[in-house]
């Protein structure tokens, strides 16, 4: 999801089917860019709630000073199953 700044309303508005919901990757703001935009750690607060669990984060975005401003979060369902592989 990139819905600027609306990506909880947005998957809040999907209570009904979340748990059908197998995986998500939602841009999450280190430095809110929207008014009213919750702050990354809000959004996985939330997303941990609704039984997601971070798979990874990717840089979408960098202030002058090299910082990171946003990322793109990919989660799945925390009830999925995983297997490890040994390298």
């Amino acid at each position: 999801m990139d819905t600027q700044g609306y990506d909880l309303n947005v998957i809040e508005g999907a209570a009904g089917i979340v748990r059908r919901i197998v995986g998500l990757q939602s841009e999450i703001s280190v430095t809110p860019l929207y008014d009213g935009m919750p702050h990354f750690t809000e959004s996985l607060v939330a997303y941990e709630r609704l039984g997601f669990r971070i798979v990874d984060l990717f840089v979408v975005n960098r202030l002058d000073d090299g910082s990171v401003l946003e990322y793109d979060c990919l989660m799945i369902r925390s009830d999925c199953s995983t297997s490890k592989s040994s390298i």
